[in-house]
């Protein structure tokens, strides 16, 4: 069996000796390690970004620095990484501050005996959030194609749609090459490129998933977009409506994701509509306080308290050919987004999934209400 690599300890300690003697006891513990110690600020930020470290260990207090502020610096720097204080002093209100600011443990110096164990744990709880990190990933992934294969249909129409003028007007033109025929074939080519761009655009952008850094984005963006790739998917006894009264306000995170929950949200609906002689779908939006709130609304014939209970459990799914995703991959997306998302159902009468989510600063100007 090969035998792990040896642990990158970043210590956080202005005492060498102190250092030193805490490292031979880690290996004393079976715990083979190298450590590179740091004792203020600079240097803290200096190894950051020259290393990459499993775990971080930290004094309490040290000359002009403290454990607290390093604490700070790497949940700033490398979110990731453990944080274990081991310091000669820390009463009870020190060490729940310094567990709630983000630290994975604490031990003291003059009882070191559980200072492996606690590293140990330490690593394999980051180990673990990282695998769940890929997980979700993996998760968001698989819930994109599901939701690329319900639109393909759907787009493909549109995009016909948008083609079939522009087969027209070459024959139009050939008979009546007027200018005022030509006027109108121009505007009308113009268009059908214009929807054309948008669509494939759209289309790519959902396709391609997060692929670069983005802080915000504005709800009304979002919300064009989705309408846009839901458009063809709707069967013509479903009327749908969108309505963004949010002011132009933004909320944290990457367009897609909150496309593709959407996306998802409104898929569901539609597809719960579809054996009912008439729908209503409608997405709102609107700003509440500090959070804005998107709301799902679907006249459809609404879930027994049973289902509703498993909605957001990994498989479950009342659609024959569904993978019990969907939905657990949104409320991951708006967890991760800082919101929440909830469910309202009657049988009978319909289904509306709320989203809250934390709003920032206003990145456009007011949008007024629009309607498809």
């Amino acid at each position: 069996m090969n035998e792990a690599p040896p642990l990158r300890i970043l210590w956080v300690e202005d005492s060498p000796e102190d250092a030193e003697y805490f490292s031979g006891l880690l290996e004393e513990q079976g715990l083979a390690h190298g450590y590179r110690r740091v004792d203020d600020e600079a240097s803290l930020l200096e190894a950051l970004r020259a290393e990459r470290f499993d775990v971080a260990i930290s004094d309490l207090e040290l000359p002009g620095f403290s454990g607290h502020r390093a604490l700070v610096l790497v949940r700033e720097h490398a979110p990731g990484l453990p944080f274990v204080f081991l310091s000669g002093a820390m009463g009870e209100d020190t060490a729940v501050l310094a567990l709630q600011q983000g630290a994975t443990d604490y031990v003291l110096k003059p009882h070191p005996t559980r200072l492996g164990s606690a590293v140990r744990r330490a690593v394999r709880e980051a180990e673990f959030a990282r695998e769940r990190e890929r997980m979700d990933a993996e998760l968001v992934r698989a819930q994109r194609n599901e939701a690329l294969a319900l639109l393909v249909a759907g787009l493909s129409h549109d995009l016909r749609n948008v083609l079939q003028p522009l087969s027209l007007w070459p024959h139009l033109l050939r008979a009546n090459p007027e200018p005022a025929v030509v006027a109108r074939a121009a505007a009308v080519i113009e268009e059908c490129a214009r929807r054309g761009h948008d669509l494939a655009q759209a289309m790519i952008d959902f396709a391609r998933g997060q692929n670069q850094a983005q802080d915000s984005c504005t709800v009304g963006d979002v919300l064009d977009s989705v309408r846009l790739l839901l458009a063809g998917s709707v069967p013509s006894h479903v009327t749908v409506a969108f309505a963004d009264d949010t002011g132009g306000h933004a909320v944290r995170g990457h367009a897609t994701e909150l496309q593709q929950c959407l996306l998802n949200l409104c898929l569901n609906a539609v597809q719960a509509m579809e054996p009912l002689p008439q729908g209503r779908l409608e997405v709102a939006a609107y700003r509440e306080a500090e959070r804005v709130r998107i709301e799902v609304r679907d006249t459809g014939p609404g879930m027994e308290p049973a289902v509703v209970e498993r909605l957001f459990t990994p498989f479950f799914t009342t659609k024959r050919d569904g993978t019990g995703l969907g939905l657990l991959s949104c409320r991951r997306i708006v967890e991760s987004l800082g919101g929440v998302l909830d469910v309202e159902t009657r049988v009978g009468l319909g289904t509306t999934m709320r989203l809250a989510l934390p709003a920032v600063a206003s990145r456009a100007p007011v949008a007024s209400p629009t309607t498809a």
